[in-house]
Formats: structure tokens, sequence, C-alpha cells
């Protein structure tokens, strides 16, 4: 008779009782949704991640140009191109935005944007030296600007020093 209850007790035992299917459903109340946040906060922080590579690639790009362009001797182009930032950037055909407008379109489709400032005549030293002759360079800076995952306006500046004698 004893093997027949622990049969009995046996079939009993395989299903779930109400409190453990309870205490089931209370654990996983309180893990999914820290879970769920956990991989909502990580897919935030890998776009932000790719956002800033994109941006520094697009920095990088418009300087590798601006290097090109400061030596170069094709007219309207060279060191005297930068004493007029703005038209060197914004010149319809032949400004620098209009000779990038390719390389950049893919990312301004992704969001960024870029504006470029070009500093006053410097030393090598990046400061402006007394006497004239010396001051051959100039500081020029590429920002990126871009919203990130959480809406925040970003930017990533890069620069670098130009210059000739």
């Amino acid at each position: 008779m004893s093997t027949n209850r622990a049969e009995q007790r046996s079939k009993a035992r395989r299903g779930f009782s109400l409190v453990e299917c309870v205490v089931i459903i209370v654990a996983l109340a309180i893990a999914v949704p820290a879970s769920v946040a956990f991989l909502d906060r990580a897919s935030q922080q890998r776009e932000l991640s790719l956002d800033i590579a994109r941006a520094t690639s697009l920095a990088q790009a418009v300087l590798e140009h601006v290097l090109a362009d400061a030596s170069s001797s094709t007219p309207g182009l060279g060191l005297p191109a930068f004493a007029d930032g703005t038209a060197y950037v914004d010149t319809a055909v032949t400004g620098l935005r209009a000779r990038l407008a390719l390389l950049s379109a893919p990312y301004e489709a992704a969001g960024h944007t870029w504006t470029l400032s070009v500093g006053g005549l410097v030393d090598p030293t990046g400061v402006v030296h007394a006497d004239p002759m010396q001051n051959n360079y100039r500081i020029v800076t590429v920002t990126v600007n871009f919203r990130d995952p959480s809406g925040a306006d970003r930017s990533v500046p890069v620069s670098t020093m130009v210059g000739g004698i």
C-alpha cells in the first residue's frame, strides 16, 4: 500500500500549485521591466556611439579637404582663401559646402550638420605673435551637430592648424 500512496503523491506533484504560479508571476513582473529598461539604455548608448563615430568621420573628411585647399595653388584656394571664412565655405558652386555636398549628403540624411570656423592669423604655437611676419597659420575648426537618441543636441568639434609661408 505504501507504494500506491507514493505513486499517488508523485502524480499529484506533477503540476504547479497556485502559490508557485503566483511566485513565478511576481518574479517575472519584477525582472522583465528592469531587463527591458537595461536593453533600452544599451540600445541608446550604441546609437550614440554610432552618431559620435559618424560625426567624427564627417569632421575628419571636411578637415582633409580644408588641408588640401590650404596647400592648393588653384586660384581662390590656398591660405589666402581662409581670410574670408564665410566666402570660403558658402560661395555657390566653388565654396567648400558646395564641393562637399555629395560627401556630406549621407551624414545629413542621418541628421548630422557641419559648420566650419576659421580663426585669425597666429604663430606656430597658436597665439598672435607681436611680429606679424610670424603669424602664418590659422586654426580651423569643424563642428558637427546632431541630436542624440534621448533628444539632446550634441556637437563634436575637431580642429587643426593650417598654414604656409
